[in-house]
């Protein structure tokens, strides 16, 4: 009684459950169902227009720099199997494994180990995310989830815009798969178990690629078990047996995703998993919570705002921030609100939406709080998360079973505004479109073949890297990046091995580079650049 009451879908009963009142099982949806078509076809256009585009495009080359240099180097260690870290973290440790590195694998190879490839990889996934999406709520929805997605999931295109769905920076790889590890994780807290292995691949593809949502994660996997635990009945024998497959597969997903890390902590002195316990353990700085509310409610809210220009890692107006914490916190404290609207229409998967964002919404806000250092804006940026759910929730629970012409119309116009947005935003893309990114490659590589050329004139194979510089560690790992790629063997100190991985480990090695700050460099040696920031020259070891 208590699961019909909550009105919550029942093991067996999902489709019954989840179908909006108004809508008797076999009936043809007609309108509605032209409707959802139309709108998905529109706000499908500019996506569809830009893989297209890039797939008839020739890939210009040019190097990496900084941290995309760094995840280059992961990702050429993945295509030979033998990346079993993930990112590196600033603070001494690396995230938990190397999913990323071997999702960008292909595009790595396929492009030669050009940048542009694993740019177009990542952007190809998070397109690919977002029609996951989509069809996830058609699949616990029906007409009415396809309607609320293609309306609701351009938003988020719209916050990330294409520069950020194709970027390979961990922070922003994480926030899609996260996104469809929570829509899966509702459609096994509504009694269906068949969503579980995609719950499983992509937590764990969320969780090995950005730590930061462990705490969020957990939160929704414990909400979702805790709705299957209170409102399920015992399903029928067909329904058990199907319940059972879905959960073995899920295991064997879960078991395959994380078997390099446990690889690597049985190889490594200590092994990653036992530093990122040592990290988790040890005291850290936290944050009041009042100000890791505003992060949450900031990011939460750009989704919305989006339609009005606001963008992910834009600097807001002070006005506009002001704006964006209010609404998004408007958009959280609306969620009991909307959980008994929807209790009472019946719409379970509106409830369970809105159950899990309250969940995710403490479990934000306590991520954020215990931030260790500066409370920097890319740390929240998957929160918008909050925003595409909470955005859903309240559609799903409004939206009439019955939708008018009128209202059709106006989801229309919203659709096509969406869309012309997106083709604005797509037509900027590639990044490298970007003069001031343009101009940092373009030095990376002018140096790279300098180098090259002067190391096959001395006969040279064996190379340490010395970075003296601190700060010119991003020109340095774009410099490893081409020795490593041009054939060289390439080392550095040890104090450097964390950040560019063990592969790098120091070696013997014929003669040294040095990266510099002008005038500090050790006297001797040949110079390949010298400019008013920083001094690059080969000299024989000591």
């Amino acid at each position: 009684m208590q699961g019909k009451r909550f009105g919550l879908a029942r093991s067996g009963q999902v489709k019954r459950a989840i179908t909006p009142p108004g809508s008797r099982s076999g009936e043809d949806p007609g309108w509605e169902r032209k409707l959802a078509l139309l709108l998905s076809g529109i706000v499908a256009l500019p996506m569809t227009w830009l893989v297209l585009r890039l797939g008839l495009e020739t890939w210009p080359r040019f190097a990496a720099e900084g941290d995309m240099a760094v995840i280059q180097l992961y990702t050429r260690s993945a295509t030979r199997f033998q990346q079993l870290l993930g990112p590196y973290s600033r603070f001494g440790f690396h995230h938990p494994g190397p999913a990323m590195f071997y999702l960008l694998a292909p595009g790595y190879l396929a492009s030669g180990g050009n940048l542009t490839g694993s740019l177009y990889t990542a952007l190809l996934f998070n397109l690919f995310l977002l029609t996951a999406c989509a069809w996830i709520l058609y699949r616990l929805a029906g007409v009415c989830g396809l309607t609320t997605a293609s309306v609701v999931l351009p938003t988020v295109a719209l916050a990330l815009g294409a520069n950020y769905l194709g970027s390979i920076w961990n922070p922003n790889l994480s926030i899609l798969p996260f996104l469809v590890a929570v829509l899966a994780l509702v459609g096994v807290a509504a009694g269906d178990t068949g969503w579980a292995p995609v719950a499983v691949a992509a937590s764990s593809f969320a969780l090995q690629t950005h730590l930061a949502l462990g705490i969020p994660l957990g939160f929704a996997w414990a909400a979702a078990a805790g709705s299957c635990l209170l409102w399920s009945r015992p399903p029928s024998p067909i329904l058990k047996r199907r319940s059972v497959a879905a959960i073995l597969i899920a295991t064997a997903v879960g078991v395959a995703l994380w078997l390099p890390v446990g690889i690597e902590q049985i190889r490594g002195n200590p092994g990653n998993v036992a530093s990122l316990a040592e990290f988790l353990r040890g005291p850290h700085l936290s944050h009041p919570f009042v100000e890791a509310a505003k992060a949450v409610s900031t990011q939460s809210a750009l989704p919305l705002l989006a339609l009005l220009g606001a963008r992910v890692g834009a600097p807001l107006p002070p006005r506009l921030e002001w704006v964006a914490s209010s609404v998004g916190a408007l958009q959280w404290l609306a969620m009991p609100a909307v959980l008994m609207v929807a209790r009472r229409r019946q719409r379970s998967l509106a409830a369970i939406l809105a159950l899990l964002t309250c969940a995710l919404g403490v479990a934000a806000v306590l991520a954020m709080h215990s931030v260790d250092g500066p409370l920097l804006e890319y740390l929240s940026r998957w929160t918008i998360v909050l925003g595409v759910l909470a955005l859903a929730a309240i559609a799903l629970t409004l939206l009439p079973a019955r939708i008018g012409r009128l209202t059709g119309g106006g989801l229309v116009a919203l659709a096509a505004v969406e869309a012309a947005l997106l083709f604005k935003d797509f037509s900027t893309y590639p990044p490298y479109a970007l003069q001031s990114e343009r101009r940092l490659f373009r030095r990376v590589e002018t140096t790279t073949d300098r180098l090259q050329l002067a190391l096959r004139r001395r006969g040279i194979t064996r190379i340490r890297v010395r970075i003296a510089k601190q700060d010119a560690w991003g020109l340095a790992a774009g410099l490893i990046l081409g020795l490593v790629q041009g054939g060289q063997t390439v080392s550095v100190d040890q104090d450097w091995v964390h950040m560019f991985g063990p592969a790098l480990t120091p070696g013997p090695y014929q003669a040294v580079v040095e990266v510099a700050a002008p005038g500090n460099a050790e006297p001797g040696g040949e110079v390949v650049l010298a400019d008013p920031d920083v001094t690059v020259l080969i000299r024989a070891p000591r």
